[in-house]
This record gives C-alpha cells, structure tokens and sequence, in this order.
C-alpha cells in the first residue's frame, strides 16, 4: 500500500519478465530512456542481493498466481540504485499468453524503525538462547528463527557460517543445512563453506524489519 499523493509508476512486462512499455513515472523514476528500458529484463536492472527473493516471488506467481509486493533496489544508468517498492501481478496478454503488470514506488533508503528493530532482535536471541538453557533446546529451539535474528541484529556486518554455529551452539554440518535451506526460500544469500559470509536478503530484511516494529499485546495468563 502506498501512501496518499505518492507518485505510483506502472510498467508492463512480458513472460520473459522484459519491459514491453513503462508509463513517463517510471522512466523517471529508473533514470534510464524509455527505449533503453523497453526490452531489458527487469531481474537485470534488479541490484544482484535482491535477484534471489524477487525469483522466489515470481516463481511463486507463475505457479500460484499469486500477486506479490517487495522493497528491492533497481540499478541506474550512473550505476547508483534506488529503493522502490514494487507490486506484481499476472494478467491475460491478449494473445491467449500472460503478462505481468507492475506498479513502483520509491521508497526511504531505510526505515526509521531500524535501529530500534536490531535492538529488539538482539534481546530476543539472548531470551531464545536463555530459554534453551533453561527449558533444554528441545523444549526451546528455533534453529531458523534464530539464525535470521542473529543475521538480523548484525546489520551490514555478515557472519560466516563457523561464527554462526559458533554463536548459536550449533554444529558446522547443521547450519549449513539450516542456511541451505534459508537460501533456497530466498531469506540468506547462500554460502558454499563454512568461510563464506552470510548475509539477509533485502526481502527477509524488510520482512523483519515490519514484524520486529509491529506493536504487540502483553501476555496475559490464560
């Protein structure tokens, strides 16, 4: 959703996901000419980190159809990239074939809620890994969700695999198995060994960054 006087560009996209024509907002707001863009792969002028959760998405659209909205970074002519939030969707072509129809917006470089956010994903690893010492991991475990808020509370500053497993008391052989299976949906940036760093994608950031500064309602007993 965007807000209210927010300059909203729209282009259309073929099956190949190759821009087939873009409204004057979206020339705009991409720097390039129209006739530079016309033809050119969306994923291509999509920054390299945030490739993998925008194929998830489209994937998850061919296959679903199943609209999709992500904040991802779009490449300019000076090489610069702007942030822009961009909705997807799938719509007849008029030949009997498919077509994707696409709104953006530009967006902040990042959300005022962020350093509050790390914040809250640092003291949620320390309950997480308090609770596995005081309940026992099979009782209090979360392999997944605690390497994402590891990832999370680190910012720009990735980890390796080893740090990782060093930090959350995991075996080198289960996180990498974890980290797998985070890079196949698109969440990590996948690393080949235990030297590689690891880092969020742009998608899982932002996701992160909306759950972890959502308000939330006080536990109350049962």
């Amino acid at each position: 959703m965007h807000n209210q006087g927010e300059v909203v560009a729209s282009s259309v996209l073929d099956r190949f996901e190759r821009f087939t024509n873009v409204d004057d907002h979206y020339v705009a707001l991409m720097g390039w000419p129209r006739s530079a863009l016309i033809g050119r792969s969306m994923l291509d002028l999509t920054h390299p980190d945030d490739r993998t959760g925008n194929r998830t998405l489209l994937d998850r659209l061919y296959d679903r159809n199943e609209a999709f909205r992500i904040t991802k970074r779009y490449r300019r002519p000076d090489n610069s990239y702007v942030r822009v939030q961009v909705h997807v969707a799938m719509a007849p072509d008029g030949l009997g074939g498919r077509q994707l129809i696409g709104t953006a917006h530009r967006v902040a470089p990042s959300p005022p809620v962020f350093a509050d956010s790390r914040a809250i994903a640092g003291r949620a690893i320390g309950m997480l890994l308090a609770g596995r010492m005081a309940l026992g991991a099979p009782y209090f475990s979360g392999a997944p969700a605690e390497i994402l808020l590891l990832l999370f509370h680190r910012g720009h500053r990735p980890l390796t695999p080893a740090r990782i497993a060093e930090r959350l008391d995991y075996t080198p052989v289960v996180t990498l198995r974890w980290l797998r299976a985070l890079a196949d949906a698109g969440l990590v940036h996948p690393a080949a060994g235990n030297d590689d760093p690891v880092r969020l994608t742009l998608w899982a950031e932002a996701t992160l960054t909306t759950i972890l500064a959502a308000p939330t309602e006080p536990l109350t007993p049962a």
